[in-house]
């Protein structure tokens, strides 16, 4: 009876072991293979991808000229991915308020003046689809430096006072018909150089006066180069003026005639 037992007992292992055998290796068959794993990310990096190829991004919105009151303003729209057959649809705003008629990426300078605020709305469009449209930033309208209208000079016979008036404008005025003259006349001049040689020069006028001898030849030479700068609310702006000097000969007096 008790070797009967221990057949028994040897023939369960024996099973046990053939059973746990077989269930290990139906795991094995059925184990999920790792290349089903990367299948998966490719088709969902191909679906992504696909659905780039259908959708217009634009990457950016920059404005690629200076804001100034005189100036036509300027906005370049860039794609994520580049593509020539695309056309943009812009949307120009001053003060909030949207500029009728103007669907191109200049907006002229007749539509806005110093101190006005200007943004642009953009759309990439291809075929029938449409990109999602992005604003640009605001930007401010600055004043337009001060414009020079220089004047002929003529040789200058020393020694003599010579006097030249500088022309000037202010651009950011001139449309406005309801500022009076004064109003108008807000430019400052002011002398760079030559300084300290007697030379002066009208801050509001412009106006330069200058009594030349011979010492200021002999000292700054028969060409001499007077620099100054005229500014406004919309900036600065330096010039020059080159004064030949023309040196006269000295009349004898009455009483050096006789002497001689």
């Amino acid at each position: 009876m008790r070797k009967l037992i221990l057949l028994f007992l040897a023939l369960s292992v024996v099973w046990c072991g053939q059973k746990q055998s077989e269930t290990q290796q139906l795991k094995n068959k059925y184990k999920k293979p790792v290349a089903s794993v990367k299948r998966g990310k490719i088709v969902k990096n191909n679906t992504r991808e696909n659905i780039s190829n259908n959708i217009l991004v634009i990457k950016d919105a920059k404005f690629v000229s200076k804001a100034i009151s005189k100036k036509d303003l300027t906005l370049k729209a860039t794609l994520e991915k580049p593509d020539d057959k695309v056309n943009f649809e812009y949307r120009w705003f001053v003060n909030d308020r949207e500029i009728e008629g103007i669907k191109s990426n200049t907006l002229p300078k007749t539509e806005f003046k110093k101190d006005d605020w200007v943004f642009c709305k953009v759309t990439a469009i291809k075929d029938n689809l449409k990109s999602r449209t992005i604003k640009s930033k605001y930007v401010k309208i600055l004043g337009t430096p001060p414009v020079l209208n220089p004047q002929p000079i003529q040789e200058f016979k020393v020694p003599g006072k010579f006097s030249y008036k500088i022309e000037a404008s202010d651009p950011d005025l001139e449309d406005n018909l309801f500022l009076t003259n004064e109003e108008k006349d807000t430019l400052k001049f002011e002398i760079i150089s030559p300084k300290k040689e007697g030379i002066s020069l009208d801050s509001k006028t412009g106006e330069i006066k200058w009594n030349i001898d011979n010492n200021t030849i002999k000292k700054l030479g028969n060409t001499i180069e007077i620099k100054f700068k005229i500014s406004s609310n919309g900036g600065t702006v330096t010039s020059s003026i080159k004064l030949n000097l023309v040196q006269q000969k000295e009349q004898k007096t009455e009483e050096q005639k006789t002497e001689t």
